[in-house]
């Protein structure tokens, strides 16, 4: 972090580390709605500006290749509020249409239509909520993550 000294060296852009989440923390969930293996999504999410900043480029690296295969089916939102009781996003992003796996299916990637913004502030992603939910099916996501400086 900000305070010593680390072997990792920066990549840029952002970075969303997604765990699978219990869906009684949302409203609508329940106890009786255990996610099965086949829909959990552990893995991290890459976000950077392209040259001129017309796009943001987005990576998704599973922890697993079950994660990869359950991204390929699902949206995500990047909320403006950390309020779960309310449906606030401040960006929508659906990777079933435009994610492209890797040749060995560990990472996809995909471009996301508008550039975001990669900084904190009313419009910057750090810092903000992330969900990510199964295609139809708003009221109970199967991941989440707070993303920050990668």
């Amino acid at each position: 972090m900000c305070n010593g000294h680390s072997t990792r060296t920066s990549q840029g852009g952002t970075i969303a580390v997604l765990r699978p989440i219990c869906p009684r923390y949302f409203p609508g969930g329940s106890d009786n709605e255990p996610q099965s293996r086949t829909e959990q999504l552990n893995g991290s999410l890459f976000f950077q500006n392209g040259l001129a900043n017309l796009h943001t480029q987005a990576v998704f690296r599973g922890d697993n290749l079950q994660s990869n295969r359950t991204f390929h089916n699902c949206f995500a939102v990047i909320h403006k509020y950390g309020d779960n009781d309310k449906f606030h996003p401040l960006h929508q992003l659906d990777m079933r249409r435009e994610s492209i796996p890797s040749d060995d299916g560990r990472t996809s990637e995909f471009t996301v239509g508008k550039a975001l913004d990669l900084t904190v502030g009313e419009n910057g992603v750090i810092g903000r909520r992330i969900t990510v939910h199964r295609m139809g099916n708003l009221s109970s996501p199967i991941a989440e993550g707070i993303i920050g400086w990668n």
